[in-house]
């Protein structure tokens, strides 16, 4: 303890000493006391122990988090007798919640009848900073280094007259609020599954795991109205404490409690978190996006990487085996490449009137429907001879009229009410209903074995749907509804995980899960996560433009593989998909890391591939592009699960230094080079496209195009806009490939173009591409040549006959086409390609661009 603050702490640190001088009194300010240092790592924290300005800084000195002082004007003054959010360094607060659950929507009322107290005083002992609000010790911060030099682990905890821990979420809580500088440079991107943006400057997000809502109230987090069908602005299925700043870190709150993110929105120039004490607060530097994603991730854990399948088209069918029968030979019929049918109704279905009609809803089963699959097993074999894998659903309800009741209720195994019996909600089917408690073991072994008797029958995975619902005030083995709300969706992954693993464990077959809810660890959990239930509509608030976010928010946390409903899935408050819907969101689609389709609510009315000719056409044309693509789409998988960097990425992780990346959300990176930038507008044929500095050429040909501008794109409603940048690498499948199961099939698979590729490749730049593992060590590299003649392996082409006979290329304006066999160097365009890996034999169409 230095300077005596431990004597002085308890007198309030008084400010003004008084001295007595000739029979009077001299008021003289005491001086102050200097700044203290507290080095960790490559950081270092300095403390200014009489305002309580506490500031972070990273490897150089770079200003991370700029302190405010408890006594330096920064806007409204803070009363002590308001609600107003404290515009300090640090304050807390102690108060309780009342909440309110109805159909996984949460209402979150705190009684703000105690004030906030501001901390004044910061004193420092080693590596820990004891906040005092008068002569009160309200918090201390404890920080250590964490993985490396770069990772910074702060713990906070409650001070002196903190309430007592307390799973009853209407006891008391310490909440503490910790304010930093925000300059107009400062951009913010993450937390999770959001739907508003991707750049969090201007926005308060509260993160609480919860329904998304049928459609949003854009202007509020407040639950007014039907607040349990609506969803607020910052409703989420998988929202995270967690952001990637501009300033070079990546800020994570481990805390399975309510916490509030206010980044410049209160006051510009002041951003702030709320957090429930205990929390631990972790600083992963980069200052490169690349290298703080890439810690943050290696800490939390990185994404998974799924069987191959997951990157070939899935495709819906439901209403029993014959019709499932009949999709899987029409998709093979029109050449249409698929790889995974899955059907949501296995466990039956019914018609029922919901808000909007007639909607088509799930019966809450753990088991097979025999009406409508009697022959599930023989379905399933005859999907694997011809080259589909079959998904099928889950979720972790348990219905009391359902046949799983009397297999759960009984034995203990589902969350409880406080005296021991079955804690029971209203569920989406307006069914009573409770949820599997998934801290018990024996009940995690019955959902385990409901999963694997799936399997055993012929399922190749499933839909983890759900696993935002758990009340707050439900009781499990493991602790309190509170305590365990957001790391459910961890448990209920755990279980698929767990299935999924023994089954592959006992034969080697690749199988899957896909899921929509999460929290920090469901990356290296979860196969696949979706965006969830979409409107089927053009709407901001719920519809196609969230998508982008969603899958941008998601990847920030290591998810990586992700997908959405193609032409979204609610139609209960708008009305059904419509051709140009399904159009745009196909297109979309496609250069997602997976391509889905789902029925919708109403499946006879939404528009589908079958609707028409045309949609037929559109369909099986992108089916084909994504298909193509799987073999780069599985490299960026590899890429991910290595280094915690997503498939989808928002532009400020490629071009951090451009504030104008920063808040883009309608157009996504794939991998580190290619652009896409969907239409999301009804009725529109080109939009505004953002291209950052670089040289961007157009996917689709034309002339390359300088960056740090803005273009216009013209897209017809069967095109979508797509620009690669200077230096990309794509490497694609020839046509031909109909599936990517492993298994033998009737189908083509991978194995039938073996190692054969076309190669896209943008000049101007150096860039390189590597194939999953398994691809035989495939890879390829780009960098800047002296232009001449097509050469491959130092040898010049000949110009290609109409026989296009290998070793031969062709010129056009910008473009030259080579046909080679490989591995090997191209030099074409002022570029040079090299071509490693694969059989001396392959087939090589590399298309250069300059």
């Amino acid at each position: 303890m230095r300077y005596g603050y431990a004597m002085r702490a308890p007198l309030a640190l008084a400010t003004l000493v008084v001295l007595v001088v000739a029979g009077g009194c001299e008021v003289r300010h005491a001086p102050p006391s200097p700044t203290e240092t507290i080095a960790v790592g490559a950081f270092t924290i300095t403390v200014a122990p009489d305002t309580a300005t506490v500031s972070v800084l990273g490897p150089g000195g770079a200003s991370l988090l700029d302190g405010i002082a408890s006594s330096t004007d920064v806007g409204t003054p803070q009363s002590l007798n308001d609600d107003a959010p404290p515009m300090t360094g640090f304050a807390v607060r102690d108060l309780s919640t009342a909440t309110q659950m109805i159909g996984g929507s949460f209402s979150m009322a705190d009684d703000t009848s105690q004030p906030w107290q501001v901390v004044t005083l910061a004193v420092t002992s080693g590596n820990e900073v004891y906040l005092y609000a008068g002569s009160t010790r309200v918090a201390t911060l404890a920080a250590s280094q964490g993985d490396d030099a770069n990772h910074l682990v702060v713990g906070i905890t409650p001070g002196d007259g903190a309430p007592p821990g307390s799973s009853d979420p209407t006891a008391p809580r310490r909440r503490l609020s910790w304010g930093f500088g925000c300059t107009p440079d400062d951009h913010f991107a993450g937390f999770g599954a959001q739907t508003w943006g991707v750049d969090a400057r201007g926005e308060t997000i509260p993160i609480w795991m919860q329904e998304e809502g049928i459609g949003k109230d854009l202007t509020t987090d407040d639950p007014t109205g039907v607040w349990f069908i609506v969803g607020r602005r910052h409703s989420a299925y998988m929202p995270l404490p967690e952001f990637l700043a501009r300033r070079g870190y990546v800020a994570v709150a481990e805390t399975p409690y309510r916490s509030t993110f206010a980044l410049c929105s209160e006051q510009d120039n002041v951003a702030r978190m709320e957090l429930e004490l205990p929390v631990t607060v972790n600083l992963f530097y980069g200052p490169d996006p690349h290298d703080a994603l890439s810690r943050a991730t290696a800490h939390f854990g990185r994404p998974r990487v799924p069987p191959a399948f997951a990157f070939a088209p899935w495709n819906d069918a439901i209403f029993g085996s014959d019709n499932v029968r009949r999709v899987a030979g029409k998709l093979r019929a029109i050449g249409a490449p698929s790889s995974v049918i899955w059907t949501e109704d296995w466990r039956g279905g019914t018609w029922s009137q919901g808000l909007g009609g007639s909607t088509y809803q799930l019966k809450e089963e753990w088991d097979v429907d025999r009406t409508l699959y009697p022959d599930f097993e023989q379905v399933a074999a005859q999907l694997h001879d011809v080259g589909f894998k079959w998904l099928v659903y889950f979720n972790s309800f348990v219905e009391q009229d359902s046949a799983a009741w009397p297999e759960t209720a009984p034995n203990g195994y589902l969350i409880a009410q406080a005296d021991g019996t079955p804690y029971t909600f209203t569920d989406g089917r307006f069914q009573p209903a409770s949820m599997v408690d998934l801290t018990q073991p024996a009940a995690v072994a019955w959902a385990v074995g409901k999963m694997k008797a799936a399997i055993a029958l012929g399922a190749d995975g499933w839909m983890g749907d759900f696993g935002e619902w758990l009340p707050t005030d439900a009781t499990l083995t493991g602790g309190s509804g509170l305590d365990l709300h957001a790391g459910y969706s961890l448990l209920w992954q755990q279980a698929q995980r767990q299935a999924l693993d023994e089954s592959m464990a006992a034969d080697g077959v690749q199988r899957l899960s896909f899921v929509r809810s999460g929290s920090l660890g469901t990356a290296p959990l979860a196969d696949v996560f979706w965006a969830g239930d979409q409107r089927t509509d053009f709407e901001a608030d719920d519809g196609m433009p969230t998508v982008l976010p969603i899958g941008i928010g998601v990847g920030l946390s290591g998810v990586s593989t992700f997908g959405s409903d193609i032409a979204g899935y609610q139609s209960v408050s708008n009305p059904t998909s419509t051709k140009e819907l399904f159009f745009r969101w196909t297109e979309l689609g496609a250069w997602s890391p997976v391509m889905r389709t789902h029925h919708g609510t109403e499946p006879t009315l939404e528009w589908s591939w079958e609707s028409d000719d045309d949609s037929t056409a559109q369909w099986v044309r992108y089916a084909k592009l994504h298909m193509a693509l799987a073999p780069t789409m599985r490299g960026l998988a590899q890429a991910a699960h290595d280094t915690g960097v997503s498939i989808w990425r928002p532009l400020a992780v490629e071009f951090p230094g451009d504030p104008a990346a920063w808040p883009v959300a309608d157009e996504v990176m794939v991998g580190p080079g290619v652009l896409v930038a969907p239409v999301q507008v009804a009725g529109a044929t080109s939009r505004s496209v953002y291209l950052p500095q670089g040289t961007w050429f157009p996917w689709d040909g034309g002339p390359s195009l300088p960056g740090g501008t803005t273009v216009t794109a013209q897209a017809a409603v069967t095109e979508i806009p797509v620009y690669a940048l200077a230096g990309t690498v794509v490497a694609t499948y020839p046509d031909g490939v109909e599936t990517l199961t492993v298994e033998p099939a009737l189908a083509a698979s991978a194995e039938s173009v073996a190692d054969d590729r076309v190669i896209y490749s943008f000049a101007g730049a150096s860039g390189q591409l590597s194939e999953a593992p398994d691809a035989g060590g495939l890879s390829y590299s780009l960098a800047v040549a002296p232009s001449g003649p097509p050469m491959w392996n130092g040898v010049t082409l000949t110009a290609c006959d109409a026989s296009l006979t290998a070793p031969c290329a062709t010129e056009a304006t910008g473009q030259v086409t080579a046909y080679v066999a490989g591995p090997g160097t191209l030099a074409a365009g002022g570029a040079m390609l090299r071509c490693s890996g694969g059989a001396s034999n392959r087939a090589l169409t590399l298309v250069v661009r300059y």
